[in-house]
């Protein structure tokens, strides 16, 4: 709907996938808080995280400004019970590289991208494989095994990550001979801390793929958000019209960004609201007790 209204508002016509994914001013807006209705990214925590992920935005060099997006992928697949806990350690790094942790010196390829955090399952995938002589199969056995949080089964990875399968390879119970993190040269000690890492954070990780979706739909909202926030509110408006915490927040946040909402006119108003130059016009629909009548005072 806000390229609806930004086509019949300014004859400007778009395509979701024109829109950039390195604009700063979208940013901008975004480490300043103003999250509201933008997917995935306003609840207040949400909006927190997003803050402290763009802090350093004003500094950010133009051929960096494609690393935002990345931020962005990183806290929807963060945001959430277990991997949540790690968003400072992630933070940290973002912004000081000398803080960066890595258990040991394997885990380094597959984590310098998140600042040495577990952030997507592929991820998971790959410490298994690397550190402790999975398959790809193998791995992804792991993952699904991590995901259902199945007691047994857990246990049973756990001794097999850290200290391999070699007792079910020589019985002829596996196929594939598990070296593990022991038998690769990791300390006992360290093996056991990447696997309560892994085990805590897998129970609700996002693979990179579902998370760089969600961003990217971020992304787009918040660059209308920014761009046109008029059409923007406006929809946001006539698509919870029904929901009066919802539309009181929206015509908040409206006012917030400058814009005037002016009242139900029944020579101008239409049945939702529209968008008049800079403005927005609430609809016939928001009158009390007017709600079946306004559609058929439109209609004549």
């Amino acid at each position: 709907e806000v390229m609806d209204n930004v086509k019949r508002t300014r004859g400007i016509k778009m395509k979701y996938q024109d829109l950039p994914l390195d604009d700063r001013d979208t940013y901008k807006m975004l480490a300043k808080g103003l999250t509201g209705g933008v997917f995935q990214l306003e609840s207040a925590g949400m909006t927190d995280v997003i803050r402290q992920m763009l802090g350093d935005i004003d500094t950010l060099p133009n051929e960096r400004m494609g690393e935002c997006f990345e931020r962005l992928i990183a806290a929807v697949a963060l945001y959430r019970p277990g991997p949540m806990d790690y968003i400072p350690d992630y933070i940290r790094g973002m912004m000081d590289k000398n803080s960066i942790h890595y258990d040991c010196k394997q885990e380094e390829d597959i984590l310098a991208s998140t600042y040495g955090v577990m952030v997507y399952q592929e991820q998971l995938m790959h410490i298994a494989q690397a550190l402790a002589g999975y398959s790809l199969g193998e791995a992804d056995l792991l993952r699904k095994a991590c995901g259902k949080k199945k007691k047994d089964v857990m246990a049973k990875e756990r001794n097999r990550f850290i200290h391999g399968n070699k007792d079910e390879f020589d019985s002829g119970k596996a196929k594939h001979l598990i070296p593990g993190c022991i038998g690769n040269g990791i300390a006992p000690e360290v093996a056991e801390e990447i696997w309560n890492k892994m085990e805590k954070f897998a129970s609700y990780a996002f693979n990179r793929s579902h998370a760089a979706c969600y961003a990217w739909i971020a992304s787009i909202t918040a660059y209308m958000a920014c761009h046109w926030p008029a059409e923007f509110f406006c929809a946001m408006l006539n698509a919870f019209e029904d929901i009066s915490d919802k539309v009181k927040n929206y015509l908040s946040l409206a006012v917030r960004r400058g814009i005037k909402v002016l009242p139900p006119d029944i020579n101008k108003s239409m049945d939702k609201c529209t968008v008049e130059g800079d403005c927005i016009r609430l609809g016939l629909h928001a009158l009390s007790n007017l709600n079946k009548l306004s559609r058929a005072i439109v209609r004549l």
